[in-house]
């Protein structure tokens, strides 16, 4: 190169001189390269040697030091695009010992939800299991409460037809009693009438009775006078012996007023005796008669009660027509509200089992949770296992 570029420069003038000058150029190419093969060479060694003991700690998993060699050439380069590749390869090895961790954690937090979902899943499946079966028993009592109410239907329709028939004899009833009433207030008019015959027939035959003292009195008398005549007649013709032919006639006179004397006597005793009768007789009468009117009085009163009774009946019936009515009407009311009843117990029926049919594909779905869940966990475990071996293998490398 040297004896290239000399002749530009310099112009010899012999041979010899540009000969010896190409051998100095020679040997000073030679001594130049020698030398530098002498300092490339320790510092390609070096180089070497630095990038050998980096690499053979990065073998035994050293990533904590960084490959330092000064150079501004090529290899300064490659020593800067290395530490830059192994900043990125160390930054990779972190991320998955911290994801290996995270993986670890998250496993076991997923293994243990995975368990809690599946123990949770088995308490579902039991839980609904128990609900259906409520469900079934809330489904026949609710049957059985249905035909209760038809049976009540039933029940309270017949009811109300006796209602009606009993209001219906009531009303007959009733009709009945005011028509009795009337007839009995017809009796108590004549028994009224009959009070009053009685008691003038009781005035009547307290005249009777009076009279027939006062001709048992007068009887009395007159009876007193005949003797008197009688005794009168004995002396006169006691007299019209004394007086002889001349008492004669007066004699007759008084035999005939004598006789006449004995028969009014007679007559009187008869009449006395009749007249005795006839006050026994009045008596007696009127002794019915006083029995016969406490009898009227009694059932006149009777009748006024019965009257009463009657009348009492006749309110309490319309009273009990009106509150028949309104049983009859509430019956009604209870029958609507009874078929409303059915009616929602009806539909309750079809929504329990609606809610049968939906427990039952939701305890199947429990059922497939409660197998995935199973399946989740094993694949849980297996993911645990190979992350636990990449762990291991990530602390393999040291980085801080």
């Amino acid at each position: 190169m040297f004896r290239v570029i000399t002749p530009i420069f310099v112009a010899f003038h012999s041979l010899l001189l540009e000969r010896v000058f190409t051998g100095l150029c020679i040997i000073a190419g030679l001594c130049v390269g020698y030398f530098s093969y002498i300092i490339g060479k320790k510092s390609l060694l070096r180089t070497i040697l630095n990038v050998g003991h980096f690499t053979e700690s990065l073998a035994k998993g050293d990533f904590r030091s960084r490959l330092s060699i000064q150079s501004k050439d090529e290899i300064g380069e490659f020593v800067h695009n290395f530490n830059s590749l192994m900043d990125v390869v160390k930054n990779a090895i972190s991320t998955i010992q911290g994801l290996s961790l995270n993986i670890d954690e998250t496993l076991n937090e997923q293994h243990s939800a995975t368990n809690d979902l599946s123990q949770n899943a088995q308490k579902l499946s039991s839980g609904y299991d128990y609900l259906l079966s409520e469900s079934e028993k809330n489904a026949k009592d609710l049957s059985f409460s249905i035909s209760q109410f038809t049976v009540l239907v039933y029940s309270m329709e017949s009811l109300i037809q006796k209602i009606d028939e009993l209001s219906s004899a009531v009303l007959r009833l009733n009709t009945i009693s005011k028509q009795s009433l009337l007839e009995i207030r017809g009796f108590e008019e004549k028994f009224s009438s009959v009070d009053t015959h009685l008691q003038s027939l009781k005035k009547n035959m307290d005249y009777i009775d009076l009279s027939s003292d006062k001709i048992a009195k007068t009887i009395s008398t007159v009876q007193s006078i005949s003797d008197k005549i009688n005794l009168l007649s004995l002396n006169a013709a006691i007299e019209s012996a004394r007086a002889g032919e001349h008492g004669r006639g007066f004699a007759v006179v008084s035999e005939e007023i004598s006789k006449l004397a004995t028969q009014t006597r007679a007559s009187l005793k008869d009449i006395q005796s009749l007249v005795t009768d006839n006050q026994s007789q009045v008596k007696t009468g009127m002794l019915s008669f006083y029995q016969s009117s406490e009898f009227i009085a009694e059932v006149l009163n009777d009748t006024k009660k019965i009257v009463e009774n009657f009348e009492n009946l006749g309110t309490e019936m319309e009273t009990q027509s009106k509150n028949q009515t309104n049983v009859s009407r509430e019956a009604n009311e209870a029958i609507e509200i009874t078929n409303l009843i059915q009616s929602i117990l009806k539909r309750y029926q079809e929504s329990f089992d609606e809610i049968k049919n939906v427990i039952n594909s939701v305890s199947e779905i429990g059922i497939q949770n409660a197998a995935s869940a199973e399946e989740l966990s094993a694949s849980a475990e297996e993911i645990k296992l190979i992350s636990n071996r990449l762990a291991e293998q990530a602390q393999f490398f040291r980085l801080n």
